[in-house]
C-alpha cells in the first residue's frame, strides 16, 4: 500500500464506489487503514470499531472497508465495486472474492 494508491481508493469512494481493502492478516488491514483514514480529512466519516474499521463518504454512497482473508465472510454477499487484493488467497478464497465483484455493473480487482 502507497499513498497513490490510498488517494484513488479515497477519490472512488468519494465518487459513490464501495471499495474492500483485503489485505494477509488482520494487522495488515488495520496498517492500511491507519494510513488512509489519516488522508481521509473532513470528507469521511472514519469508523474504528474492532474489526469492522471503514471509512464513509460524507458526500456520496462511497466507503471504504478493511478486512483480512481470514475475514472475507463480512464482505461475502455484497456488492463490491473495487477490491484492492493486497495478499495472495487460494482458489476457494478467490472465487468467494470474485463473486462479491460480480453483483457490481463495474466490478474492478486490482492486486497489488
Amino acid at each position: 500500500m502507497n499513498r497513490y494508491v490510498a488517494r484513488g481508493m479515497l477519490d472512488d469512494a468519494r465518487n459513490g464506489a464501495e471499495v474492500v481493502y483485503v489485505g494477509k492478516n488482520l494487522v495488515e488491514a488495520r496498517r492500511a487503514f491507519a494510513m488512509i483514514a489519516s488522508r481521509a480529512g473532513w470528507a469521511f466519516r472514519v469508523s474504528r470499531a474492532r474489526g469492522r474499521e471503514s471509512l464513509v463518504s460524507l458526500s456520496g454512497r462511497g466507503r471504504v472497508r478493511f478486512v483480512s482473508l481470514k475475514s472475507l465472510g463480512r464482505i461475502r454477499g455484497t456488492c463490491v465495486d473495487i477490491l484492492y487484493l493486497d495478499a495472495n488467497p487460494d482458489e476457494g478464497r478467490l472465487r468467494d472474492i470474485l463473486s462479491c465483484l460480480a453483483t457490481s455493473p463495474n466490478g474492478e480487482l486490482i492486486r497489488r
